[in-house]
């Protein structure tokens, strides 16, 4: 357990509690009163987040305490759980983050591999990440290495009429095991168009039903080259 002691320490401006996964308690009301934090590492270690609602003297740290920590700019965290992120829940000021949320898959994930990147945002969410809250895809928006793994039930997974304008600053692409995915992305009629302009790396793992990265949109006869250039044209 995290003592409680360490919510005294209110010039504190950076916690690193990485690698400690025996960390299975932080009370609440600590976290929130580190109002001068500026970097809170917990990759590898605590996952026991509290839901919302839960009171009891036993429960556990919320994720709504971190709306407290107006200072911080980097973030590094694992929450197992996207239901229990506050749905006002805003993550705009941060310039650094590593944020792994959903279960632990039984792919490798190795916290310190991408460490090389700015901003990594791995989801592992058992279903569409369209079910994201504003606050996610806010870091959707700004990643650089994004993995995206054990989708299921979703034949498509972008839609240009949902996510256009993302990706832009994406350095890292990885999406793995997804039985029923058809399509990674489906061109639509949208003015803000999905575009990998940054591109470097690209993993398609896991993916048996894969026929294409890209599916027209419906009713299209001809698609000229400007239209469907997805990647930077070196």
């Amino acid at each position: 357990m995290l003592p409680e002691e360490l919510g005294q320490l209110t010039k504190l401006k950076r916690l690193d509690l990485r690698s400690c996964s025996k960390l299975k308690r932080i009370p609440p009301g600590i976290l929130c009163k580190l109002s001068r934090l500026e970097e809170l590492s917990m990759g590898d270690s605590f996952v026991e987040w509290g839901a919302e609602g839960h009171s009891s003297l036993q429960s556990n740290s919320r994720l709504a305490e971190l709306k407290a920590l107006s200072c911080l700019t980097a973030l590094e965290i694992h929450i197992s759980n996207a239901k229990i992120i506050p749905k006002d829940f805003s993550f705009e000021k941060l310039q650094r983050y590593i944020i792994f949320i959903g279960e632990a898959s039984h792919w490798d994930w190795k916290w310190g591999w991408v460490r090389e990147y700015s901003r990594t945002l791995n989801l592992n969410l058992q279903t569409s990440i369209s079910f994201l809250n504003n606050g996610v895809k806010v870091l959707l928006k700004k990643a650089e290495n994004l993995y995206i793994g054990e989708v299921n039930g979703v034949e498509i997974l972008l839609h240009e009429s949902e996510f256009g304008n993302y990706f832009k600053q994406l350095r890292n692409l990885h999406i793995q095991n997804g039985a029923m995915v058809q399509y990674i992305l489906k061109d639509g009629d949208a003015v803000q168009k999905i575009e990998f302009l940054q591109l470097e790396s690209l993993t398609l793992k896991g993916l048996p039903d894969l026929i294409s990265f890209c599916s027209k949109n419906e009713g299209s006869t001809s698609i000229s080259p400007q239209e469907i250039a997805l990647f930077k044209q070196q």
